[in-house]
């Protein structure tokens, strides 16, 4: 499972780890870790958890919904640092993984899917 959403939150709210955001919601050490190399999945308790403790949904949680940044921002009452890997968190998986495939492009083909767009 794709955690980033829950690692730019993390940063947000100003703490530093997963193990922080674990103890801070009563989830046992190194289950989130675990959901991100899928050898488990968040039982809803979980998801709920931490869904109660950033103020967000359990869908935003389980990346099944993407919230617009300024929704996030206002819920955290912190700016989500600007870093490109955590602007993605407002994006659904889909959205993320186009993201991704188009850096990863030349700008010849950038500027082709750009022209595609408008």
């Amino acid at each position: 499972m794709d955690i980033s959403h829950i690692k730019s939150l993390l940063l947000a709210k100003g703490l530093k780890t997963i193990a922080e955001l674990e103890r801070a919601c009563g989830i046992s050490n190194g289950t989130i870790g675990k959901w991100e190399s899928d050898a488990y999945k968040p039982t809803l308790r979980s998801a709920e958890k931490i869904s109660e403790y950033f103020g967000v949904s359990t869908d935003f949680i389980l990346g099944k919904v993407p919230l617009p940044c300024d929704e996030v921002e206002e819920l955290l009452g912190a700016k989500i640092p600007a870093d490109p890997e955590m602007e993605i968190i407002c994006l659904s998986p889909c959205e993320r993984e186009l993201l991704k495939r188009y850096r990863k492009l030349t700008p010849e083909k950038q500027r082709a899917i750009d022209a595609l767009m408008k």
